[in-house]
This record gives structure tokens, sequence and C-alpha cells, in this order.
């Protein structure tokens, strides 16, 4: 609760997410903000892409690292996942591949990645899944940062500017707006004191 900056005997509504991946996470969130931790990496998760929660998830971030001095750091990354239902079925053409595979049999979904030098220390992973039914772009902003001041100094608003620089590239790229950010389904209720 010391990271959440929550007081004895106050009332929050906590709950978590357990996400059935190649690499199974239980992310416990306390109201929009989760935390996964294992023993090589730290994660953050927000449900809300407000300032506000943003905010609250960059401090709680920056909490850690003042809370835990001593503990090794690395690189960092800042990722987001976006939706798009029913895309206009001139997209699906954005995505297909030369060996005209779709002509002999019938794909399920495809999946293209990009690893790009976007900035002198940031490369983007861009990953984008399509299916019949959507189009899934994953952005995976990754950091180089080798000192725990490096990262602290990177913090403060790195989260608002990568979702720009997301939102940014999907309209330049594919005149995508109004999608939705994937997150985890918060279950009804779910207080904790």
């Amino acid at each position: 609760m010391h990271l959440h900056r929550i007081r004895e005997g106050e009332t929050v509504r906590g709950w978590q997410a357990l996400v059935a991946d190649t690499d199974p996470k239980l992310i416990s969130y306390i109201a929009d903000v989760g935390i996964f931790a294992s023993t090589q990496r730290l994660e953050f998760f927000i449900n809300d892409f407000e300032d506000g929660c943003i905010r609250k998830a960059e401090e709680i971030a920056e909490r850690v690292f003042e809370t835990l001095p001593h503990t090794p750091v690395g690189d960092f990354g800042v990722n987001f996942n976006f939706v798009e239902e029913s895309p206009d079925p001139e997209l699906f053409d954005k995505f297909v591949t030369g060996e005209k595979i779709n002509e002999h049999y019938k794909v399920i979904e495809d999946t293209v990645s990009s690893t790009i030098d976007f900035t002198k220390d940031v490369t983007l992973k861009l990953v984008r899944v399509v299916s019949a039914k959507s189009l899934k772009f994953d952005f995976n902003f990754h950091h180089k940062a080798a000192t725990r001041a490096e990262i602290m100094g990177q913090l403060r608003g790195i989260t608002q500017k990568h979702l720009k620089d997301a939102q940014s590239l999907l309209k330049t790229l594919y005149n995508l707006e109004g999608f939705e950010i994937l997150k985890h389904a918060a279950p009804a209720g779910g207080t904790k004191q």
C-alpha cells in the first residue's frame, strides 16, 4: 500500500487479472494501476489513460526506485496495445504479403513485426496482428538505460509522450483514430481494506 500512498484503514478498489500468455502473469490492481513482479522484471499496467492515472502510475514507479535503492536496473519499455474492431477492408491490403499464401490456404491470422530505430535512445517494436475480425497493434517503446538516475530522469511524462507517438503512427500509417486501447477487464465491485 506504500507504493500507492494509501493510508491505513482507507478503502480502495483492488482486484487481480490473470494474463494467461506464454509467460502467465498475475497482475494486482489498486484502482486502475496494476503491478506485476517477477525475479527478472517489474511491470506496471493502467486501465485509465487519463493524465491523472498515467501520472499516478509514473509516481508509483518512482516510489519503487526510492523504496528499493539497491535493486539492479536495466532497460525499460512503455507498451500499448490497440485494437480496431471491424476495420475498413482497405486496411487489410496493407498487410498482404508477397508470397500470396492466402491463395493456397485459409489464413486465420497474420502477424507482422518490425523493429524500428525510433529515436537515438529508443527502439520501437511494432507488431500488427491481422485477422478477419480485427487489427491489433502492439507498441513497445524500448529505452536503453544503464543507471537508476537515467531511468528516473526519463519517467515523468514518458507514458503520455509514447501514447501520443503511438496514436500519431496509427494516424499517419493507417489513417486510424478513435481506436480502443486494450485493457484488463475489472470485475464489478472489488474493494480491499
